[in-house]
């Protein structure tokens, strides 16, 4: 149950399955502009995720485990 604010561009640019989430249509009543999607990676990988996708300095990984979790978000 966490919101994370992120750019569609940069997640288009990142991953073509994001790329094709980001077309499809919303649900009735749910903002067009800021398209939800739910997700089954707790907030600490999809945090890790998102700081990999954006052109920044790559987070650092501190243990194997988020390490794991990460590299399982992104081979989806």
């Amino acid at each position: 149950n966490v919101t994370f604010q992120v750019h569609r561009i940069v997640l288009a640019l990142a991953s073509p399955v994001l790329a094709t989430m980001l077309t499809l249509r919303q649900p009735r009543g749910s903002d067009a502009h800021r398209p939800a999607m739910d997700v089954v990676e707790d907030s600490e990988t999809l945090d890790a995720f998102f700081r990999v996708c954006y052109p920044t300095s790559d987070p650092e990984l501190m243990s194997l485990d988020l390490i794991r979790k990460v590299l399982d978000a992104v081979t989806k």
